[in-house]
């Protein structure tokens, strides 16, 4: 792979990043009180994708999932209250207990 590709792909990754880090990223940490500096906030994209793919994880796959069901409108705190007493990533401990305590809630790993 050449190196101006290389780029070219890093680019489009931190682009796709950047439209869900302005919109979705601040709801999520407005709803949730989430401190600018903690590792959550820090997590950026990847608390509702795969590291900085357009891949979702487990978490952010229930909330497109429920905002599909609200026939495609936009993301609301409603939207991600209506996921707090779920364990999206089915590592025993429920969404809003891990943003609490700073963990990704679609990580299984972090609990």
């Amino acid at each position: 792979m050449t190196m101006r590709l290389y780029a070219t792909l890093i680019l489009a990754a931190f682009a796709v990043c950047a439209l869900a880090s302005a919109t979705y990223l601040k709801l999520f940490s407005q709803t949730y009180g989430i401190p600018k500096d903690s590792a959550l906030a820090k997590a950026k994209c990847a608390v509702c994708h795969v590291g900085m793919t357009k891949k979702l994880n487990p978490y952010g796959l229930a909330i497109d999932k429920l905002v599909q069901a609200d026939k495609g409108k936009k993301l609301t705190a409603e939207i991600l209250k209506k996921l707090d007493n779920v364990d999206s990533d089915g590592d025993g401990v429920k969404n809003l207990a891990e943003i609490k305590a700073g963990k990704m809630p679609g990580d299984p790993k972090s609990k």
